[in-house]
């Protein structure tokens, strides 16, 4: 989990709804304001980890690193709304998160909306990257609570 999400709260959240989570502290301590994106998708890909994060920037800055490292990318629409929407959002797109990694081979990145979906999965290949929309269920307004 990238450092923008927090070192407590939302990991937090995540565990408590069954997440198996290494936050950004635990993994770097106090290193964890130095350690550069890049080398977090190369650990993410040595310990075989799904990186969850709130720059939509990562894949386009990072993206020889994701596709290098061959690892799963969620990021969440921006990094300033907090651990409880940000936990809210992730909890509705589990199984949109879940459907994704048993679907689609690594190196992906993964857009999650505001209403707690999967909307975009950028595939990484050697030498380009394909995207994927997938479209909101007709029935279904969105996947968070109520």
């Amino acid at each position: 989990m990238d450092r923008q999400l927090g070192a407590y709260k939302f990991p937090a959240i995540l565990r408590a709804a069954g997440f198996n989570v290494i936050s950004h502290l635990e993994r770097y301590g106090s290193q964890r304001d130095t350690e550069p994106d890049p080398s977090i998708a190369i650990e993410c890909g040595k310990q075989k980890n799904v990186l969850i994060t709130a720059d939509p920037d990562f894949e386009t800055l990072y993206a020889k690193e994701v596709r290098e490292s061959k690892i799963a990318v969620f990021y969440l629409t921006n990094n300033h709304e907090g651990a409880e929407i940000w936990g809210a959002r992730v909890l509705a797109a589990h199984s949109d998160m879940q459907r994704e990694l048993g679907r689609r081979r690594k190196p992906f990145v993964a857009h999650i909306t505001t209403e707690g979906r999967v909307n975009l999965v950028r595939l990484y290949y050697k030498k380009k990257v394909k995207t994927i929309h997938i479209r909101k269920p007709k029935t279904e307004e969105s996947n968070l609570p109520q």
